[in-house]
């Protein structure tokens, strides 16, 4: 069981005798969900540290004419809400089970002794804390300055190039959420670009940027 943990960026450059000694039998559970199904809603206690072990978990918010906004998409190795297990211990999202998932959970009590005793742990924990606080601020970035799909799409694409070849290292779900739009509108967008020569597709990732776009 503790060997799926030592790939994950929690127990990063940990060997597997220190995670086993960290955690026992009685210390953690393994809970289980089936697809479409909720592990929590926003404004419930989040219990402690919580890993997608398998799965894949949507992090989701709801306005109040009940729309669903995507936030974020949570894989294998990844931490729910992290950033908010000391703060308000609450959840400040809806969690959707996208495909069945299991989830590893350690408490907050435990969570915090476990950081306490090992410097590693604790490095590893602040460093997923920064880049969820980098992903969360270019993401905010990205939504205010730019307003049109095609602006925020040319914009990430100049961010992420050099001598005009972008690499894209999300996925285009993923790039959609990040630019809180639909799939299909982004694909839309894509497409056009290339069709007014604007972009070139290189690759499933790559692209080449011809011409800059004018900001709406």
């Amino acid at each position: 069981m503790f060997k799926i943990l030592e790939n994950t960026p929690l127990f990063k450059k940990m060997k597997l005798e220190d995670i086993t000694s960290l955690i026992s039998s009685n210390t953690h559970t393994m809970q289980k969900f089936i697809k479409e199904s909720y592990i929590a809603y926003r404004g419930e206690e989040i219990p402690g540290i919580l890993i997608v072990i398998n799965g894949s978990i949507q992090a989701e918010m709801l306005d109040d004419n009940g729309n669903v906004f995507p936030i974020e998409m949570r894989k294998p190795g990844d931490l729910v809400a992290p950033a908010f297990i000391f703060g308000s211990g609450e959840y400040p999202v809806d969690l959707r089970v996208v495909s069945d998932a299991v989830i590893f959970v350690i408490s907050k009590v435990i969570f915090t002794e476990m950081l306490q005793s090992n410097t590693q742990l604790l490095q590893n924990f602040l460093t997923i804390l920064s880049k969820n606080m980098s992903f969360l601020s270019n993401k905010i970035y990205f939504n205010f300055n730019h307003k049109t799909i095609e602006d925020k799409f040319m914009a990430y694409l100049q961010a992420h190039s050099e001598d005009r070849i972008a690499k894209i290292t999300m996925n285009i779900e993923e790039l959609a959420q990040f630019f809180q739009v639909s799939r299909p509108s982004l694909s839309r967008v894509i497409a056009k670009l290339i069709e007014d020569k604007y972009i070139i597709k290189l690759s499933k990732n790559n692209f080449k940027i011809l011409k800059p776009h004018l900001k709406h």
